[in-house]
């Protein structure tokens, strides 16, 4: 009895098996998904700390460094802008944050 031996087809495929299934194609191409403006107003406590002089104004510079950090930090998404548009200045934030925390108040990380 003389045995057969089976020969590689190019591609790996053999006689008698099926080719794999493609992959399904999206129904919705991403063109047709719809874009809308979107934002979000979120809020944050941000802590600037520097060396001055005493009698010198800090939240002038305070508020541009947080601008100058903002500017920076949007530059790596193109597609979102960022505007700061309300600073509020807090004074004593921890001690308010131990007296909210007896009252379940306060701001939360």
């Amino acid at each position: 009895m003389r045995r057969l031996r089976r020969i590689p087809m190019p591609g790996g495929a053999q006689p008698n098996e099926t080719p794999p299934a493609p992959a399904p194609k999206p129904t919705t191409p991403a063109a047709a998904v719809p874009v809308i403006r979107k934002g979000i107003y979120l809020s944050a406590l941000v802590y600037v700390e520097g060396d001055m002089p005493a009698p010198a104004d800090f939240i002038g510079p305070a508020v541009a460094a947080l601008e100058a950090a903002l500017g920076k930090t949007s530059q790596g998404h193109h597609d979102l802008t960022i505007t700061l548009k309300h600073v509020e200045v807090q004074n004593n934030v921890e001690q308010s944050a131990s007296e909210s925390e007896e009252k379940d108040v306060g701001f939360q990380f």
